[in-house]
């Protein structure tokens, strides 16, 4: 009994090295190939990258959905270590490394029974447009719906399942147009068993996504650094473009 006990005893240090596995968790609005419904064969891409490169590191990678606005406001405070997809303008003060995980091209999306396309700003001024609440569509863009948000010329919405209501109210007829970046539309579309009836009408704009660290967390600086350089040696290894063809990508670069 007494060598039981001392081997038991013996295992306690290994049993507590195992508890304190160090783990981040990272947090967004589904927005698929970038990141997708978590605890899946295909999670989204840019979950795939962080997973592999904090493994190396010995750090385990939680995924979450929450609403962008929430996700970006519990990660600034410290709840959550970090928030996938972001551009600096709607994450400031949140630690952006140099290697991005992806470039989007902020398209606008109209009913098939118009030809309708859009070709600057002006180009709006009789559109009723829907929007992401607290995205970033590039800057002239995002300065006209922070104008115009409290009119009918804007409609924002809210929550995980987003990208769906907007195209249900773009077949309603309650918006005209909305805006989506071009890799998820198609993802999302190719996933619908119903019939969406949309077109593309013009890119607004292009902008580099980043997966930022909170403000709050000592531990940021060190996991921004470990991200950047774990995306290089992916990319060099081959590793990375293992990951995208999944998603049916190629590298962004």
């Amino acid at each position: 009994m007494r060598k039981i006990v001392r081997f038991l005893l013996a295992l306690l240090p290994l049993f507590a090295l195992a508890s304190q596995t160090e783990k981040i968790t990272l947090v967004a609005d589904e927005w698929c190939p970038y990141n997708c419904v978590p605890d899946t064969t295909l999670p989204g891409y840019a979950v795939e990258i962080a997973a592999e490169v904090f493994r190396k590191h010995g750090i385990e990678v939680e995924y979450l959905l929450l609403p962008w606005t929430r996700a970006i406001a519990m990660t600034r405070s410290g709840t959550y270590q970090g928030i996938i997809g972001a551009i600096p303008v709607e994450a400031e003060g949140f630690l952006f490394g140099s290697e991005p995980i992806g470039l989007v091209r902020h398209t606008i999306y109209t009913s098939t029974d118009t030809d309708w396309l859009y070709k600057s700003l002006e180009s709006l001024s009789d559109i009723r447009l829907g929007v992401i609440q607290d995205y970033s569509y590039g800057t002239e863009l995002t300065a006209y719906i922070a104008k115009h948000q409290k009119s009918s010329a804007v409609t924002v919405i809210n929550g995980n399942s987003a990208i769906d209501s907007l195209t249900l109210m773009l077949n309603a007829g309650r918006i005209d147009a909305f805006v989506e970046d071009h890799s998820v539309f198609r993802f999302f579309q190719s996933t619908q068993q119903r019939k969406i009836d949309v077109r593309e009408a013009g890119v607004a704009a292009s902008d580099e996504i980043f997966i930022a660290f909170s403000p709050q967390d000592p531990k940021a600086k060190q996991y921004r650094d470990w991200l950047d350089q774990g995306i290089q040696q992916l990319r060099q290894n081959g590793r990375l473009r293992e990951i995208l063809a999944r998603y049916q990508l190629e590298d962004w670069y």
